[in-house]
This record gives C-alpha cells, structure tokens and sequence, in this order.
C-alpha cells in the first residue's frame, strides 16, 4: 500500500505550527498491535457509508488516545462531517491514496498532541483509508445510477425517491409542495427531419433551461422520453405557474443550430400537493394537466389546480 499524509500539528508549543513534508508513512515501531488493527480493519469493512465508516474510525481513535472532536471532509463530493467539539490543539493530515485524493482530516483537542500519537493516528489511517476508498467508489456508483445519461440530470428512479421524500416532507410540515411536468412539442417531427443526433441536442439544451431555471434546492429529472420532471419545495401553485411559463419562453426561444431555424416548443402541467395527495395523485394530476395543454394547442401551460 502506498499511503502519503500531509500532516500539521498546531500546538501552543513556541514552535507554533510544524508542517511535516509529503511522505509514505512508515513506523519505527508498532505503537498500537497487529491485532487491534486488524479488528479496526473488520469493523471498518461491515459499511460503506462514508459517515458510518467515520463514526466507527472516531470510536478507535479515541480508544487509543484523547480526542475531542474531528473534522473530515471532501468538498468535491461533498462530504462535511463533523464530530465532538473543536479546540485549540490540532492535527490535521491530507490523504492520498494511489494518487486519489480521500480528502483532509483533523483531529483537536485540549492538550498537544505527542509523537508517539501522532504516530498511532497514522496507523489507524492505514487501516481507513482503503475502505474509505471503497466507500466513494461506491458513492459514486449509486449516483451514477440515479443519473440520465443523455442529458446529465437525474433519471426516473432519482424522481421516484425524491418525490416519495418531498411528498412525505411536505405533509409532515405542512409545507408547500409543486411538480411541473414538461413534454417537448411534436417531437417526433424533430428526429424524423433532423435525425437523433439533433434530437438529442434538444433534450440537452431544454434539460440545461430547466435547470438554469430552478432554484439550488429545486430538482430536475428526465422522466422518459421527451418528458421532464421539476419537483418545486416550498412553491405554490402561483409560484409554479411563473418558473413554468419562464421555461416555456425560453425553450421557445432556444436556437439550435443542427433544426436550420425549426422553433422547439414545449408544454407544461403543473400540481401542487393537497392534503389527500401521495406521490401517484400528484404525478397523475400534473400528468394530465400537461396533457390538457396539448390538447389545447400546445406551447403553454396548465394547472391541475385552476385551469
């Protein structure tokens, strides 16, 4: 194994912070047995949830010498966990691993770290840092899962989850809760004139405008087809109406290169959740309203709730 660690450690000592340089870790003795790095490493295969995974490193460290508090962290997959309390004396390492980032780690607590501690944190590293690896391949698998891989945004089985969650959310707090479901005009006619290639450049640039269109905490799906998905937390069906026919404009405006000037055009259906819906009520009323848009001439929008 090749594992490298960046480590700091910030003491009150007069010789204030002591960068170590990058290097393999190596140990001129065994500061902490064989056999309880074994157990760690059985402990540490039962999970691949990288919090869990954390919680149970934590747990050993503090097992073998005084800790207070940990902060682990990986921005780029947006891991932020936490644990215990922040204080003045810190240890802190940066792993790699066959030159995969797993992220930076520190370790605080009230007194100074030692050298022969900071040793046994680094040989309990030894022991994450591999089913830490596991658990963002992992990660990255189950999102790659949820992801449409056309467009980029998330697919069917995403929404099916997330409007379970949102629908349930909403009733619990008695919150506001919309869906805009968009389905693109006469599609049919874009792949039988331009080809699918052409076609395919449609979903992508409508699914960036749903995007671009929606807030952070707002979600947008592929939901089949031709057919796109918006689940709207905390709107109401007048806030659904303004984001749906905003999309709608800026579909119809949409200039794509590979149609020579064929306008796309796209209609949408809104619902917001009452107090009888579950997730099947609300996907079929948005449904259905898109479908009245349709039949009504297309290149607009229709509430299930006033239209």
């Amino acid at each position: 194994m090749t594992l490298y660690t960046s480590r700091t450690n910030i003491s009150e000592y007069p010789q204030g912070i002591i960068p170590m340089p990058r290097r393999q870790l190596h140990f001129a003795k065994q500061s902490i047995s064989d056999h309880g790095l074994y157990a760690l490493n059985n402990r540490l295969q039962t999970s691949l949830e990288i919090d869990e995974l954390i919680e149970i490193f934590t747990a050993e460290v503090q097992r073998e010498l005084a800790v207070d508090g940990l902060l682990y962290q990986e921005p780029s997959h947006g891991v932020d966990i936490e644990l215990g309390t922040q204080c003045r004396h810190t240890l802190s390492y940066t792993l790699v691993l066959f030159e995969q980032s797993l992220g930076n780690i520190r370790f605080f607590r009230t007194s100074a770290f030692s050298e022969l501690e900071c040793q046994k944190v680094e040989q309990l590293l030894t022991a994450l840092v591999y089913p830490l690896r596991n658990a963002f391949k992992y990660m990255q698998a189950i999102r790659s899962s949820f992801i449409d891989g056309l467009t980029g945004v998330k697919n069917r089985a995403a929404f099916d989850n997330a409007l379970q969650r949102e629908v349930e959310l909403a009733h619990r707090q008695g919150t506001e809760l919309s869906i805009v479901v968009l389905d693109v005009d006469h599609f049919k006619k874009v792949n039988d004139a331009y080809g699918h290639a052409a076609g395919d450049q449609v979903l992508i640039k409508i699914a960036k405008t749903l995007e671009a269109s929606v807030r952070r905490s707002d979600m947008v799906f592929r939901y089949g087809g031709e057919e796109f998905v918006a689940i709207l937390s905390y709107t109401s069906e007048e806030g659904a109406k303004l984001l749906a026919n905003r999309v709608r404009e800026q579909i119809a405006a949409l200039d794509i290169s590979e149609l020579d000037g064929y306008q796309v055009t796209a209609s949408l259906g809104i619902a917001t959740v009452n107090e009888q819906d579950d997730v099947v009520s609300i996907f079929k009323r948005g449904d259905a309203a898109l479908y009245r848009a349709k039949h009504l001439g297309r290149n607009r929008v229709v509430s299930a709730e006033t239209d």
